[in-house]
């Protein structure tokens, strides 16, 4: 019905020139005293204008379904049907140039991109070597020091590993392999920080194993620890592991309900009682949209002064790989 009111719409003066000429004939009618010649001009007229009608809207059917196929197709809306006249011809040329622009914008965007990827990755490569000369240069009662220069370690690692996002072609390599190595070396990365602020970690180790990336998991997971011993002050934090799951959870100030549904977006700082903290909002997006390319989903659960708990959860991976 839309379709058939646009094509009245757009035939509008057509159907007018058919009524006015109809309109000249019934005056004639009345002039000539009911000629019954004028009736038959009239029905004549009217079946003429009626079946033109109809076969322009047959035609004007069939061109729309032509050009609305090509509305969600990949790269194919060029295949326009053949101009009919001067105008769409002038309509396709500039939707012509217009793909053409958005073609060339297009390129050179994504040659920015690659530049500045391949800018972080260099610079990131380039600072770890000062940074390890100033940890050699460091004394053994430093140790205060040495922690700040570990969260410098650690900023450099995350705009390395944002840069190695950016590009789909990540280096992602699926494997069954322990799941038990990958967390422990995670602790390990951040042992400092525990004996630092005294924190205790309850962890009995697993023997499951998972079809998963070492790197990337290990990232997740080193990620969420970050975040765990960064807003724990005192208490300990708990990894339980399986198959189906990893999940870790804190005795730290916890997360209003209000910030739940917004915690892994990316920039989101907004975590009330945290101001006193440093913070990119950067670490559980980059968290999610890893542990999402590998199959994985995460969740987060919380209550303000009790802690904290988040799962990554094994079992969308599985029915995928299985």
């Amino acid at each position: 019905m839309k379709l058939f009111l646009s094509f009245l719409k757009k035939n509008i003066y057509a159907m007018l020139a058919v009524v006015l000429a109809e309109a000249s004939f019934l005056a004639l009618f009345f002039l000539m005293d009911g000629d019954i010649l004028i009736w038959y001009a009239v029905l004549l007229a009217s079946s003429m204008g009626l079946f033109i009608l109809a076969v322009r809207f047959i035609g004007y059917a069939k061109r729309h379904r032509q050009v609305s196929s090509l509305i969600n197709s990949d790269g194919d809306f060029l295949r326009l049907p053949e101009p009919r006249d001067e105008l769409e011809t002038d309509y396709q040329s500039i939707i012509a140039n217009l793909h053409k622009n958005l073609a060339q914008t297009r390129s050179d965007y994504e040659s920015e991109v690659r530049e500045l990827s391949d800018f972080y990755t260099l610079w990131a490569h380039q600072i770890k070597t000062p940074i390890a000369a100033m940890r050699l240069m460091m004394k053994p009662e430093d140790e205060k020091l040495a922690q700040e220069l570990f969260k410098i370690e650690q900023y450099v690692e995350m705009a390395l590993n944002i840069a190695r996002m950016r590009n789909d072609a990540s280096d992602y390599v699926i494997r069954r392999q322990p799941l038990d190595p990958i967390i422990r070396k995670a602790i390990r990365h951040y042992a400092r920080l525990f004996i630092g602020k005294k924190l205790a970690l309850e962890y009995e180790g697993c023997e499951a194993y998972v079809n998963t990336d070492e790197k990337w998991l290990g990232f997740g997971i080193e990620q969420i620890l970050s975040n765990a011993i960064k807003y724990t002050p005192s208490g300990k934090i708990t990894i339980k592991a399986s198959e189906s799951a990893i999940v870790i959870s804190d005795t730290g100030i916890g997360i209003p309900p209000e910030f739940l549904p917004r915690v892994f977006e990316k920039g989101f700082t907004g975590f009330a009682g945290r101001a006193n903290e440093r913070s990119t909002g950067l670490g559980l997006y980059m968290t999610k949209v890893a542990l999402e390319r590998l199959g994985l989903a995460v969740s987060i659960s919380s209550t303000p002064g009790t802690g904290t708990s988040v799962t990554i959860s094994f079992d969308a991976a599985k029915r995928v790989y299985e």
